[in-house]
């Protein structure tokens, strides 16, 4: 049974574009550079996939400079700002 909370990598720009946090869909390349570099959390499963937290969707917006909107809320925040 999947995991409600989390929203696999793969699915994460159409996620964003639905809780209206950006206008179009980032690609996905370019999310998958955000999670290595760790520009936003994610979780990584034993079977090698990423997944984020829904909770962090308008972290993930913000971090990649597309946030425009709210769909959720999160209490953590990006290690880029932090310095």
């Amino acid at each position: 049974m999947p995991d409600l909370d989390t929203i696999r990598l793969t699915h994460l720009a159409r996620e964003l574009v639905t809780c209206d946090l950006v206008d179009r869909p980032p690609a996905y390349d370019r999310l998958y550079r955000g999670v290595l570099s760790g520009l936003f959390p994610a979780e990584q499963s034993d079977g090698g996939r990423w997944s984020v937290r829904r909770s962090d969707l308008p972290l993930v917006a913000s971090a990649l400079g597309l946030s425009r909107g709210s769909c959720g809320t999160s209490s953590r925040t990006p290690e880029h700002a932090a310095a």
